[in-house]
């Protein structure tokens, strides 16, 4: 039964979740270039999530197994080995640890030996020491289940070597972007700061994330601070899952007075396009990325970019994105700074240089040409 309804698939993608993330993005991304999606089955360890329903709308087929907690673990293990058996695919390829660490066992229970690990992180998210766990096992085990581990930048790469992964089925792939996906939108930006009350004449700066401490919100708040005094008509713009809550979290939205710039806090959103047009300056305050997708949006679209040099954030700016000395409040109110202090249209040149390398050496087409190679060399 299962078998009939499943079908037989070429190539399955395992992934911990399809909420919308940089893992998430990239997947769909990699999938719209498919010709023949009928023979690609996605399945989500938890739910189908907002990326989950984007990758339906492209034509494939998403299988949730609605995973819940580390108890949960044997029976998404088995429903995954009852599904690996069904269906015989030639190639997995799973997306982060929890991913990495139960495909890959199934697969090889099944017999499967075509597993691709991917990795998409340079260090295990902060604090969790459950996934910090898991990757360990994954380090342990990645000497006899992966033939190839596929990390987001090479700094992801040395990263997990270092941790205990095996280095020569290591391979770095950086991310992709469709290159007519992120466009300026004029009237999508003069929406959200008029729902924002953000005058033509005040300069936005926002950056987009979910709110975590690898993500560094505390740290851009903290520049926030020091910024205000001398920047008066500038306001700032969190958007991300949770960082509406920030203000109950860190007080910093009770500092404001009339005369200090504002300082807005959104939760997730899905018209990202909007939100970085409606952006002057984009920061990214991160203390660790892989291959930062959100940076590589705002570069296409041609925004100024201040980043902290987190994951390949360097690799990826080239000389296109101020990027600071370090990761700490300092640097990054030094660099914002400095990014204000630019004219508008000496900011609009350093946009367009951003865009232009972009487009140059980060499309989507050159990835799915990549991840393609890897797997052909596998079978």
């Amino acid at each position: 039964m299962l078998k009939a309804k499943l079908g037989k698939y070429k190539l399955i993608h395992v992934i911990t979740d399809l909420d919308v993330g940089g893992a998430e993005t990239m997947l769909k991304r990699l999938l719209a270039l498919e010709t023949d999606k009928s023979r690609i089955l996605v399945i989500s360890l938890t739910d189908i999530g907002k990326i989950g329903q984007d990758i339906e709308q492209l034509g494939l087929k998403v299988h949730a197994l609605n995973m819940n907690g580390a108890l949960s673990f044997p029976i998404a293990l088995f429903r995954l080995i009852q599904i690996f058996k069904a269906t015989t695919p030639d190639v997995i390829q799973s997306w982060m640890y929890h991913a990495d660490l139960l495909a890959g066992i199934a697969a090889r229970i099944c017999g499967i030996k075509n597993i691709v690990w991917g990795v998409r992180g340079t260090n295990p998210p902060i604090g969790n020491k459950q996934t910090f766990f898991i990757m360990k096992m994954c380090a342990f085990l990645s000497r006899v289940i992966p033939k190839k581990i596929i990390y987001v930048s090479q700094s992801a790469l040395d990263s997990h070597v270092s941790y205990g992964y095996n280095k020569k089925k290591s391979v770095y792939v950086h991310n992709g972007i469709q290159l007519d996906s992120i466009n300026f939108d004029i009237e999508g930006r003069a929406l959200i700061r008029k729902k924002l009350g953000i005058p033509d004449t005040d300069t936005l700066v926002g950056t987009l994330g979910r709110f975590h401490a690898d993500k560094g919100q505390d740290l851009l708040m903290n520049s926030i601070q020091q910024l205000l005094p001398n920047h008066p008509n500038v306001s700032f713009v969190f958007v991300g899952r949770g960082c509406d809550k920030l203000p109950e979290i860190t007080g910093l939205g009770d500092k404001q007075d009339s005369k200090a710039p504002k300082i807005y806090f959104i939760g997730e959103q899905h018209n990202i396009q909007q939100w970085l047009s409606a952006f002057d300056i984009y920061c990214l305050p991160s203390r660790t990325e892989g291959f930062p997708n959100s940076l590589l949006e705002a570069m296409l679209l041609g925004l100024p970019c201040v980043a902290t040099p987190a994951g390949d954030t360097v690799i990826i700016a080239a000389d296109t994105v101020s990027v600071t000395a370090d990761i700490s409040s300092e640097s990054i109110t030094e660099n914002l700074s400095a990014m204000l202090s630019l004219t508008s249209e000496q900011r609009i040149q350093l946009g367009k240089k951003a865009s232009a390398h972009v487009k140059k050496y980060f499309s989507i087409e050159k990835a799915h040409e990549n991840f393609a190679k890897v797997y052909a060399e596998i079978q």
